[in-house]
């Protein structure tokens, strides 16, 4: 359940922060997990 506060921006105006949109973070991170997961997957066959 969502709460809205009234200190946060609304989704349609840029961030404080200057930060990336919050859909390329998302990204990015799944990315980074399939990348890692990749990794551990290549590195435990090698090693079994």
């Amino acid at each position: 359940m969502a709460h809205d506060h009234p200190a946060d921006p609304h989704p349609g105006e840029p961030r404080p922060g200057g930060g990336p949109h919050p859909a390329v973070s998302l990204i990015v991170g799944f990315g980074l997990i399939v990348i890692g997961a990749t990794v551990v997957h290549v590195v435990f066959n090698v090693l079994v």
